[in-house]
């Protein structure tokens, strides 16, 4: 299971997804949170992971030249 172009564009719309479903929960919990915001935090924090996972894969097509 190596590299491929497809392979690499599926994860990357699949980190990218997640990222955003992420982030619309962390701004549903954050309509309900008052003082403790860890909750929203955490998801923004794991919303901002899955936007880096996307951006290492397009690295790794730019390197393969993929671009």
């Amino acid at each position: 299971m190596g590299y491929t172009k497809d392979k690499a564009d599926k994860l990357i719309d699949e980190h990218e997804s997640n990222a955003r479903d992420l982030d619309k929960q962390a701004d549903a919990a954050e309509e309900s949170e008052t003082f403790d915001r860890r909750h929203s935090k955490d998801l923004r924090g794991q919303a901002g992971r899955e936007r880096d996972k996307a951006d290492n894969q397009r690295a790794l097509k730019k390197s393969w030249g993929d671009e």
